[in-house]
């Protein structure tokens, strides 16, 4: 009797082989979506970091408070903005008032913003992706609200009001425009927040 199966070896080889392709892309996609995702872990990790640099700051500077103020009005003296803010005195060695103090903060703040913490062939590369810092004063004028911005990768949900204490309970802060209209759409724009206080730390939250 003559076999009418011939060939469907081969074709069963071809089946195997597309449901393989098929596998591989499907891995390659979750790579892509795994390093992603580590990347905003990443830069969400280092503006929690550089927030909470500058809400030790203040909290170690409380006369020198509104000092720190920086609205947020993006431009040349916006912590971040070119990592060249240079501060009037230099506060390393020797005795500045408050207000010297946090200009050097602010300088400092500023080079770490924009990557001067690490650099390759003379290239800043230790900054987060269109990084930018606001300090903004509360109603309570001994509270202050302490944000990072930068760019994310993806479209998400826009950042949310802070809630932070204030001496009659608790009240939300308004969100802040810090980085605002920096990164296209606002569902591209990322921040944490924390407040602090020149008495005492209150709450603080990201978005």
């Amino acid at each position: 009797m003559i076999s009418r199966q011939k060939g469907f070896s081969l074709i069963e080889v071809l089946v195997s082989l597309a449901i393989l392709v098929f596998g591989l892309l499907g891995i390659a996609g979750l790579m892509v979506k795994g390093q992603k995702a580590s990347y905003e872990a990443y830069q969400r990790q280092q503006a929690l970091a550089l927030a909470q640099d500058m809400v030790e700051r203040i909290r170690s500077n409380p006369l020198g408070a509104p000092a720190y103020e920086t609205g947020v009005t993006d431009g040349a003296g916006m912590p971040g903005y070119s990592g060249t803010t240079s501060a009037a005195v230099q506060c390393v060695a020797g005795t500045c008032t408050a207000d010297q103090l946090a200009a050097f903060d602010l300088q400092e703040w500023d080079r770490q913003l924009f990557g001067s913490s690490e650099q390759l062939a003379g290239n800043k590369i230790g900054g987060i992706l269109g990084a930018r810092g606001c300090v903004e004063q509360t109603d309570d004028t001994t509270r202050y609200v302490v944000s990072v911005t930068w760019q994310g990768d993806t479209d998400t949900v826009a950042p949310n009001a802070v809630a932070c204490k204030s001496a009659d309970g608790v009240t939300d802060w308004p969100t802040s425009d810090c980085g605002f209209g920096l990164y296209g759409q606002e569902t591209k724009r990322r921040m944490v927040s924390l407040c602090v206080s020149t008495r005492r730390t209150a709450a603080g939250g990201s978005s």
